[in-house]
């Protein structure tokens, strides 16, 4: 990170006035301002426009749409985050209006800050769960309806790059799984769809496009041994070379005994189907009695049963320890990420009451062999 101005901290340290409010203190007042770098002496122009009050608003993601900066759009919210309004301004004349608005009162609207223009095609993608499920969508800038790209029982998690000249969008999706992460291209019509891994198998994939959009680095991110490969976008058949593969570490972990590690699901007496992850000692007994460690974080949104390599964490020692021993449990209750809306959304209101204790009543850790 780094301290303003310097490359080391102080020896003592300094006292910095940050904007941020305790309960029962009045909220900071957002604007929206535009400075032209043609008369940077004319300072920055707030820009009117018409979506919460001033009191009651967010700007959660701001984005240009356009080739030669007359179009700039911006989401706002509400404070609650359950109604969300997209303003288009232009730079011309610095006039703002509403070109889109959601209003969802079963929970809060997740900020995807996942705008992408489109060069060249006055238009943007935008990723959204009014669906009940995380998918992308192309919308014409200025316009109100959109073109679906991808549908289903599963979410897009990240948009990866964008090709404008042959239409193509790569993203990476939950498509086998919530607990995985694999990638695709698809094109702008939603056709075209084609799996840029195995996605047959199970595993965590990514990657990252060069500035051009020609050639990228897949990421494998486990469940076993991590590796990297450079692919170019033509001949997505064969690696141009190998970044890594982690071989060294290969090497030294096979000197260690190392937990074995489980993925399942379990029944939620509500009907819910909840992420397990499972860590056993390497000499697991089932005769045996064991301690167990349960290691949730609940947070909304979040997840800890990603299928991504779990074996050189902290966790894997207390597993694997000979003196200790532990059985390491993780389970992604309602309210985490990536199982759609209404899974994520069933704790709105409900935080800290009887989601959980539900879930703990009817858990019985899962055995796999």
């Amino acid at each position: 990170m780094g301290y303003p101005g310097k490359k080391t901290a102080d020896v003592y340290p300094t006292f910095l006035d940050v904007r941020y409010p305790k309960a029962g203190t009045t909220n900071p007042t957002v604007t929206f301002n535009l400075l032209s770098l043609d008369d940077l002496g004319a300072g920055p122009e707030e820009i009117q426009y018409e979506a919460f009050a001033r009191n009651d608003t967010i700007i959660g993601e701001v984005a240009w749409v356009t080739d030669n900066s007359s179009s700039v759009i911006f989401r706002a919210f509400n404070r609650v985050q359950d109604h969300e309004k997209l303003v288009l301004v232009d730079t011309a004349d610095n006039s703002a209006s509403v070109v889109r608005e959601r209003s969802d009162q079963s929970g809060w609207i997740d900020d995807n800050i996942a705008i992408k223009y489109i060069p060249g095609k006055s238009s943007y993608v935008d990723m959204s769960d009014e669906s009940g499920w995380n998918h992308l969508y192309l919308y014409q800038v200025g316009a109100s309806k959109p073109t679906p790209i991808t549908a289903g029982e599963w979410e897009v998690t990240a948009v990866l790059s964008i090709d404008a000249n042959n239409e193509t969008i790569y993203y990476q999706s939950t498509e086998r799984d919530s607990t995985e992460r694999h990638i695709y291209s698809i094109s702008f019509d939603g056709t075209n769809k084609r799996a840029l891994v195995d996605d047959s198998q199970p595993g965590s994939w990514s990657a990252s496009f060069s500035a051009g959009g020609g050639y990228y680095i897949q990421s494998y991110n486990g469940p076993n041994l991590p590796f990297q490969k450079l692919y170019a976008v033509k001949d997505t058949s064969r690696p141009i070379k190998t970044i890594n593969d982690n071989a060294a570490l290969a090497t030294k972990l096979a000197n260690y005994t190392l937990p074995k590690v489980t993925w399942s699901t379990i029944d939620h007496p509500d009907g819910y189907s909840l992420n397990v992850m499972e860590r056993l000692p390497p000499n697991f007994d089932s005769s045996k009695k064991y301690p167990v460690i349960f290691d949730p974080y609940g947070g909304p949104g979040s997840q800890q049963t990603g299928k991504t390599f779990r074996q050189v964490d902290f966790r894997a020692y207390l597993a694997s320890d000979p003196e200790l021993e532990y059985i390491i449990l993780a389970v992604d209750n309602r309210g985490t990420g990536y199982k759609g809306r209404k899974f994520r959304t069933a704790v709105t209101g409900q935080l800290g009451k009887n989601v959980e204790t539900a879930l703990i009543k009817q858990l019985t850790p899962p055995r796999q062999t």
